[in-house]
């Protein structure tokens, strides 16, 4: 019976210097937790402000003068056979000719602008997904330069909001809603983007 009670105090002892040696531990790792060093960007303005971006623009500029140049001619050409129809007798052979060859290049027509939005909203969801690639490791580099352990997204946002749903999104989507001017490493990040 007295070797049960020693062999449970000692164990007591034990489970007790356990959580005292825990705790003691704990309270330790908290006085010694140092703040990590944080800053904050607006990826925003970085991909509104990068001269990739207006780069992109005039490459997307030049390639819709030429859509708009094609799509011209076709609507012309199409102008130009109904004007041909008018001078034919109506259920003529001439005339049904010109009818079929004009809604065929109205369909064409359409389809070919169908076609060019969808290339150039695609074209601007690759560049999109390129560039905050690019701006993922601008920020990395920029982090590491001036030793910073943790970089948030920090955006502006305008209000009155333009309706209420706008407004919603703005409010589960805002994250950091506070941080001091000295944080924003903004201006940095673009310049190693654009270097």
């Amino acid at each position: 019976m007295r070797s049960r009670s020693i062999m449970l105090a000692v164990a007591s002892g034990v489970v007790l210097s356990v959580v005292f040696g825990y705790q003691r531990g704990l309270a330790k790792a908290k006085k010694d937790f140092t703040p990590p060093k944080v800053g904050t960007v607006s990826v925003r303005t970085v991909i509104e402000n990068t001269k990739k971006k207006v780069q992109f623009e005039e490459h997307l500029k030049a390639e819709s003068e030429k859509v708009m140049a094609e799509l011209k001619k076709l609507e012309a050409d199409i102008d130009a056979l109904r004007a041909d129809m008018n001078t034919r007798v109506k259920g003529s052979n001439d005339y049904m000719d010109l009818m079929r060859q004009g809604m065929e290049k109205q369909a064409t027509l359409k389809a070919k602008d169908e076609f060019h939005q969808k290339q150039f909203a695609l074209m601007q969801q690759d560049w999109t997904e390129k560039i905050y690639i690019e701006i993922l490791a601008a920020i990395e580099k920029t982090a590491k330069e001036m030793a910073l352990d943790m970089v948030l997204a920090k955006e502006d946002y305008q209000f009155p909001s333009a309706s209420s749903n706008e407004l919603l999104l703005t409010i589960k989507t805002s994250k950091v809603l506070y941080s001091s001017d000295e944080l924003n490493i903004t201006n940095e990040v673009l310049a190693t983007l654009d270097k």
